[in-house]
């Protein structure tokens, strides 16, 4: 009995972990998607990388400390690794394709939106220095 508990137990691991480099890929393509949105610098694209590789070594990091009490093994690693890479070999290009219009259209809304608030904020500051200067003027005479 004890060791089905332990065989059940590993397979869970791998099953987290494998699921994991699944997310994990899934977190890049959006990422390559917004990229390719924005039209992001190469310097931006490279610090973005970075960012990303940084957080999901944390993030595996922490699935590890949390399934496996900090126990690392090759093999939950290579499982992982294998779940980001058949992602890649199968559902990478249509998740791209699928992200990239509702991405669109957030980033749209958003400039859209920071350019109407940049006009507002144009004509509010201009409305006050006229305020303001026809107030100076009162005041002189």
């Amino acid at each position: 009995m004890h060791l089905y508990s332990f065989v059940t137990e590993q397979g869970h691991i791998l099953w987290v972990m494998f699921l994991l480099g699944i997310g994990l890929g899934l977190g890049y393509d959006l990422i390559r998607t917004l990229r390719r949105i924005s039209k992001i610098t190469k310097e931006g694209a490279a610090l973005g990388d970075f960012s990303y590789w940084i957080v999901a070594g944390l993030v595996i990091w922490q699935v590890q400390n949390a399934e496996t009490e900090g126990i690392l093994r090759f093999c939950q690693l290579f499982i992982g690794a294998a779940g980001m890479i058949l992602y890649y070999a199968i559902g990478s290009k249509l998740a791209r394709r699928i992200l990239y219009v509702p991405l669109a259209v957030i980033c749209k809304f958003f400039s859209s939106l920071y350019r109407y608030m940049g006009k507002g904020c144009d004509r509010l500051f201009a409305f006050l220095a006229k305020w303001t200067e026809q107030k100076e003027k009162r005041d002189d005479i």
